[in-house]
């Protein structure tokens, strides 16, 4: 009787492991032929661990090709270091390496699933993630075609544009694109069964980079113009902010392309801490960035923190020493922002 059970569990599990298709073992499914599809296994305790191993199988595909691509941007920029161009590019370069990931997850489906009892009464499930290559390379193709259009239209607005500040905003728009365009190709490399994408822009990233670094270097200059308490202290770092940023500063307002403009306050405020021997100081201000030729401004940047100490003279002189570091650091930064346009949408030919 004991062997005829023996017998009968052996039989039930070879039509069990039978009952597994090929593509649980080699992840490979005649049903979705390598020349259009990719597909990758995953394996796990629950169906979701095994979908997400399946779909994590593709992505890291796509994710080597972007450190890659991101690693020849890097190179390219490394020369405008001095000028800002580079943390200018490497900020924009992680706003689109998530966007490209995002794109390249969502074209991933798990077409195939099925489970397998285990001896301890557990399950084991096998997932199949597919990807449609013909369809993501009509889809990047597409999309990469309409992104050199828009890099035309704005390096040709850029060309034709007289005021310094749009054709900063102008080379800066298309910067992103470039980028994005880059990452698509090589995306596109990988599904493109010749593995070569489409031809490379006629714009390079190198020439935008080039192209913007020799306007903030030769063109555009940057005056600062404040008012207030320890207005120069303030301007000083305001300056060692913006020329960190890739700014030249420019003492004649006159010969300025923008100026800062803004005013600060410094003062003791009164707080119940006051009368356990606490000093508070308060300081508030705004910044704007403004055409000193027809007064528009661009935009503008509140700023306000305190400082508490024991002693008035304390509590005035760390106020002050955390106003220039917020100013040198965050007000410079945001100055930056709206000078090259990212604090607002991407820019576009006659917008």
């Amino acid at each position: 009787m004991k062997k005829l059970i023996v017998v009968f569990c052996l039989i039930a599990l070879s039509l069990q492991a039978r009952a597994l298709p090929e593509w649980t073992v080699t992840g490979k499914y005649k049903k979705y032929p390598e020349i259009q599809y990719l597909t990758t296994l995953g394996i796990g305790s629950t169906k979701e661990a095994a979908d997400d191993q399946a779909r994590g199988g593709i992505a890291k595909i796509f994710k080597a090709k972007i450190q890659e691509e991101s690693l020849t941007i890097l190179n390219s920029t490394h020369q405008y270091a001095k000028n800002g161009v580079q943390t200018h590019s490497e900020e924009t370069m992680k706003e689109v390496t998530k966007v490209v990931t995002d794109k390249t997850l969502t074209g991933i489906e798990i077409k195939e699933t099925i489970s397998e009892n285990l001896d301890d009464g557990s399950k084991r499930y096998y997932s199949l993630a597919v990807l449609d290559k013909i369809k993501m390379q009509s889809d990047l193709s597409s999309e990469i075609l309409d992104i050199d259009k828009s890099i035309d239209s704005l390096v040709i607005s850029a060309e034709a544009e007289k005021d310094l500040l749009k054709k900063i905003r102008y080379f800066s728009a298309a910067i992103p694109k470039i980028l994005k365009r880059n990452m698509l190709n090589g995306d596109l490399k990988i599904v493109d069964s010749s593995g070569i994408g489409i031809e490379p822009s006629k714009h390079t990233l190198s020439d935008l980079n080039s192209r913007l670094s020799n306007i903030l270097t030769n063109d555009f200059k940057v005056g600062i113009n404040l008012e207030g308490n320890n207005v120069v202290s303030v301007q000083e770092a305001l300056s060692e902010g913006l020329t960190r940023e890739g700014f030249i500063i420019e003492p004649d307002i006159t010969k300025c392309s923008i100026t800062i403009t803004g005013n600060i306050e410094l003062k003791k405020i009164d707080h119940p801490l006051n009368k356990e021997g606490w000093m508070i100081f308060q300081y508030s201000g705004s910044f704007q960035v403004v055409d000193p030729k027809t007064k528009n401004q661009y935009g503008s940047y509140p700023i306000t923190g305190k400082a508490t100490q024991l002693s008035e003279s304390a509590a005035r002189e760390k106020a002050i020493e955390n106003l220039k570091k917020d100013i040198s650091d965050k007000v410079a930064v945001n100055i930056s922002k709206v000078i090259f346009g990212n604090h607002e949408k991407t820019i576009e030919p006659n917008a």
